[in-house]
């Protein structure tokens, strides 16, 4: 009787055995494609790419608003004070 370290090991030569073997299935898989399923799988792929890219627009201007939302509230404390202190020292100086 043969024991393994556990119930995941694999012999290293069984494990390049199967890759072999799914690599080989793969290419040939792409292999036997014809030219219509083929656009369809490029099709998926822009489509996703697309999809990503549109997700991440989408973050960007989650973040660009937020980011947006605390510089106008900044810039609003700003101009108030500015205000405040223009007419204050307008009043002071009897203006």
């Amino acid at each position: 009787m043969k024991y393994v370290p556990d119930e995941t090991y694999i012999p290293t030569s069984t494990r390049r055995a199967i890759e072999t073997e799914l690599k080989n299935r793969f290419d040939s898989y792409l292999t036997e494609l014809d030219d219509h399923q083929l656009s369809i799988l490029q099709k998926s792929e822009k489509d996703f790419r697309s999809f990503v890219a549109d997700i991440f627009v989408s973050i960007a201007a989650i973040f660009g608003y937020v980011v947006g939302q605390v510089v106008g509230f900044v810039e609003d404390i700003g101009r108030g004070i500015k205000r405040g202190w223009n007419d204050g020292f307008k009043a002071g100086r009897g203006r």
